[in-house]
């Protein structure tokens, strides 16, 4: 019985998806509105070769399509660069390290150049291309004011917050989301490399005290305890206007601090496929990359989530692909 034709276009659909990013058949199909059983029937149709490998030592089977040589680079040069051999990851693959040492990419002067090289010392195989992600990311942390409480409850912060909670609860939280960040770090190290940096840059645009003649400096001088605060933090000689943070401005609160902060990234799959930079255009200084977030407060209670400013504040980051390896 011939397969429906919407089907076999969900089918197809996932067939390409796999071959051009190297996602697995669950994923595939998933996003493509089909199921593993309808992709092998589709391949079985249109004969075209699969069999069932696992992609790495420990990993379960999985359905996988015949590729050329061309199609099998992003998963061999992940199995490289996570630090195994040339022999088990073209084994693994169904190819051969001659095969695959004849494989080329563009460099970014588009020079087509072999996707590894052998390092004469070791005699081992070495990844001479990187795969570079695109980052959805989001920081996000809680509020602490000037005498280092948090402000809210302090129980949930982030984009997984729910409002299931009692009457008279209430979270306050901040979020910076940035997308896209660019790196050619795994998820985790991602996380380690810039969370901090992008910290440091919000804090450098949020907790600068450069703003004059601001409508609350004046709030903030009528209260004593503000008064003494400032003064102890160098920040009021005790006479004359009082500068004030733009995190201050926004909130309404003197010495806010951006603490416990955390960091999440989501890879954005690239339909077209993943792409590869080689490692000699990381030698630096650049690529720089300077993508633009949006910095809001959020506000928790029973019923909804409420963000603060409604557009957000638009930062920069700015930084250097060359100094994430």
């Amino acid at each position: 019985m011939a397969m429906n034709p919407d089907t076999a276009q969900r089918a197809m659909r996932a067939y390409d998806l796999m071959v051009r990013t190297g996602l697995g058949a669950r994923p595939a199909t998933e996003m493509c509105g089909t199921t593993s059983r309808t992709l092998v029937r589709w391949m079985d149709d249109n004969g075209i070769p699969w069999s069932y490998r696992r992609r790495g030592r420990g990993r379960p089977l999985q359905i996988v399509p015949q590729r050329t040589p061309q199609q099998l680079i992003p998963d061999f040069l992940e199995g490289l660069g996570a630090g195994r051999s040339a022999t088990a990851v073209s084994a693994d693959l169904g190819t051969t390290i001659a095969t695959m040492a004849s494989q080329t990419l563009p460099d970014q002067n588009g020079v087509d150049r072999p996707i590894m090289t052998k390092d004469p010392s070791s005699g081992r195989w070495k990844p001479a291309f990187v795969p570079v992600h695109r980052y959805s990311t989001v920081v996000y942390g809680k509020l602490e004011s000037m005498d280092g409480t948090t402000l809210g409850r302090g129980g949930q912060a982030g984009p997984n917050a729910s409002t299931t909670r009692g009457d008279n609860y209430t979270d306050i939280w901040w979020q910076f989301d940035l997308d896209p960040l660019t790196s050619t770090l795994d998820p985790v190290d991602a996380v380690r490399h810039h969370r901090d940096a992008i910290l440091e840059t919000l804090r450098r645009k949020l907790m600068r005290a450069n703003i004059s003649g601001s409508p609350v400096a004046s709030s903030f001088l009528g209260s004593g305890k503000v008064r003494g605060a400032a003064v102890a933090a160098n920040r009021w000689s005790g006479s004359g206007p009082l500068k004030v943070t733009m995190l201050e401005e926004l909130l309404q609160r003197f010495n806010l601090r951006l603490v416990e902060v955390r960091m999440g990234v989501d890879d954005n799959v690239d339909p077209s496929g993943p792409r590869f930079m080689a490692v000699s255009d990381l030698s630096g200084p650049g690529p720089i990359k300077m993508p633009t977030g949006r910095f809001q407060v959020f506000f928790l209670d029973k019923n909804d989530v409420q963000s603060y400013p409604a557009d957000g504040v638009r930062i920069r980051y700015r930084y250097d692909m060359s100094q994430e390896t």
